[in-house]
């Protein structure tokens, strides 16, 4: 599984709750940028943001996505259980998944991957579960994270 963290606002601009978010971390001093990653653990804050991490601990970067392989129904599909914040709208993130071919196209879409459901993790993520044909052909499956 890969990830794709996007920004496409100014790294130093950030909205009330990213803020309110930031302030729960005094340890980061002035490094609260969407691109900063003060703790080094190849995380941006944004990321962390998204997935639930601590931007001062490089060993918390929050809820990782999760994968496994099921047949239903007498078709192969590839389970991917990743989080999002229940309140990502308001917060101007958008969470998707992409798949390519291959790595060196740098070619994603979303066209097959398909959300069957969602249930609240805890007071604020929720667990989204997704499935992707698996047909026996080589995929790459990311999480893409943007900011608006």
């Amino acid at each position: 599984a890969y990830l794709e963290i996007r920004s496409p606002l100014a790294p130093d601009m950030s909205g009330p709750l990213y803020a309110d978010w930031t302030g729960r971390y005094p340890a980061l001093g002035n490094a609260t940028n969407h691109l900063d990653n003060p703790d080094g653990d190849g995380l941006n804050n944004l990321a962390e943001y998204a997935l639930g991490g601590d931007p001062t601990d490089p060993a918390d970067a929050g809820h990782w996505p999760g994968f496994r392989m099921l047949e239903t129904g007498g078709s192969s599909w590839l389970e991917y259980v990743y989080v999002r914040r229940n309140d990502a709208a308001e917060r101007g993130l958008d969470y998707s998944l992409e798949l390519s071919t291959n790595l060196v196209s740098n070619a994603w879409t979303n066209a097959s991957a398909e959300e069957t459901g969602s249930a609240a993790l805890d007071a604020e993520f929720d667990s989204v579960t997704n499935r992707v044909p698996a047909d026996g052909s080589q995929a790459f499956i990311r999480l893409r994270v943007e900011c608006r």
